[in-house]
């Protein structure tokens, strides 16, 4: 099972977890959207993401008010 972390400390906008997520998934610089319909095709419809099975998501009390 791949296992991505995702770090609530690196980002305060919704821009920043999208791209925090776009290299976590893909390494530097790594696309991942930038609204929840990229999102969605990423987890599902089969653009970008091919083994990714779980996210964990640490601090996330500290994003969850962005």
């Amino acid at each position: 099972m791949d296992r991505e972390i995702l770090d609530g400390n690196l980002f305060d906008c919704f821009e920043g977890f999208y791209c925090t997520l776009g290299e976590e998934v893909n390494g530097p610089g790594g696309y991942f959207g930038r609204n929840g319909n990229a999102l969605d095709d990423c987890f599902y419809r089969g653009f970008g993401v091919k083994s990714m099975s779980e996210v964990t998501w640490k601090n996330h009390e500290r994003s969850k008010n962005y």
